[in-house]
C-alpha cells in the first residue's frame, strides 16, 4: 500500500510540476495587470471629474474581465490537481480491492476442495460401517500402471497394520487387492489388471464365475455356464469362495457382448479415486 501511496505521490508531483511555469508566467501578468489597473484607480479614486468616472467606469469595465481570466485558469488547475489526486487514489484503491479480491478466492477454492474430500471420506466410511469390517483409510498417492500391470501405490503399510491380499473398496465397490506391502505404503493390484482373478456371483440369477482382468477398463466374466442365466446390466458381487475376498461387495454390472459372453463394467471410476478403505477382519457381533 505505501508503494502505491508513494507512486502516486511521484505522478502528481510531476503533472504540478509542469504546471508550475505555466501558473508563473499567468501569475507574473495578471500581477503586472492588476498593478496597473490599481494604479489607475488610485489615482481617479477621489475625482468627481465627469470624464474621469468614465475612464474609470471603463478601466473596471475591463478589470473584471480580465480578473476571471485569470482566476479561471489557476480555479482550473487547482481542480485538476484535486482531480488527480481523487483519481490516483481510488486508482490504487481498486488495485488492492483486486489483490484482495484473488487472495479471497484462492482461500474459498481451498475451502471447497476441502469440503470435497471430507464428503468423500464420510461417504467412503458409511460404505464401510454398512458392512461391518474393520478397516484402514489410505490415500492413493500415485498410480504404478504400466503396459502389463494395472495398480496404485496408496500411504498405508506395515505400520498401520496393512496385509498382503487385503481387499481394497471405496465407496463405488471393489478396487482391488494388496500384493505388496511397505513399511508406510503398499502396493494395490486393480481388478482390472490382468492378472487378478476374483470368484464373483451374480446378485439375481446367483451364477458363480471369475471375473478376469484384461487389462483393459472392464474385466471379464469367464468359467460360465453354457447356459448362462445373467442378464444384462445385472449386478456382480464377491462371491467369497476360496477365502480371497470377503462376500457381498459391490463390483459392477454385467454387459452382454455380441458373442454372446460377458465383461462387467465396474461401480469404480477409476479416474477418480482419492480415498480407499483397506479391509480387516469383519467386527465381532454381541
Amino acid at each position: 500500500m505505501a508503494r502505491g501511496y508513494h507512486h502516486r505521490n511521484s505522478r502528481s508531483s510531476f503533472i504540478l510540476h509542469l504546471s508550475r511555469p505555466v501558473r508563473d508566467i499567468i501569475r507574473r501578468s495578471s500581477f503586472g495587470l492588476i498593478i496597473f489597473l490599481a494604479i489607475v484607480l488610485i489615482l481617479t479614486g477621489k475625482s468627481e471629474n465627469a470624464k474621469v468616472l468614465s475612464v474609470r467606469a471603463k478601466v473596471m469595465d475591463v478589470l473584471t474581465p480580465a480578473l476571471q481570466l485569470v482566476v479561471v485558469p489557476i480555479d482550473a488547475m487547482r481542480d485538476s490537481k484535486d482531480n488527480l489526486k481523487t483519481y490516483l487514489f481510488v486508482h490504487d484503491k481498486n488495485k488492492q480491492l483486486e489483490e484482495d479480491n484473488k487472495k479471497l478466492r484462492v482461500q474459498v477454492t481451498r475451502l471447497y476442495q476441502v469440503q470435497k474430500e471430507n464428503d468423500k471420506l464420510q461417504d467412503l466410511l458409511n460404505y464401510i460401517k454398512e458392512m461391518d469390517y474393520k478397516y484402514i483409510s489410505a490415500k492413493v498417492v500415485g498410480n504404478a500402471s504400466g503396459p502389463f500391470t494395472r495398480s496404485a501405490l496408496v500411504n498405508a503399510g506395515e505400520k498401520d497394520a496393512v496385509l498382503k491380499g487385503q481387499a481394497v473398496v471405496t465407496n463405488g465397490g471393489l478396487v482391488g487387492r494388496i500384493v505388496e506391502v511397505g513399511n508406510r505404503s503398499s502396493r494395490a493390484l486393480l481388478l482390472t489388471d490382468i492378472n487378478s482373478k476374483i470368484p464373483v456371483i451374480s446378485l439375481d440369477s446367483r451364477e458363480r464365475s471369475v471375473l478376469s482382468g484384461n487389462n483393459a477398463d472392464s474385466p471379464k466374466l469367464i468359467y460360465l455356464p453354457k447356459e448362462s442365466k445373467i442378464t444384462d446390466g445385472e449386478v456382480i458381487i464377491t462371491s467369497g469362495d476360496g477365502d480371497i475376498f470377503p462376500a457381498g461387495l459391490m463390483v459392477g454390472r454385467a454387459s452382454k457382448l455380441n458373442d454372446g459372453s460377458f465383461e462387467v463394467i465396474p461401480f469404480v471410476n477409476w479416474h477418480n479415486i482419492e480415498y480407499v478403505s483397506i479391509l480387516g477382519m469383519k467386527e465381532e457381533t454381541e
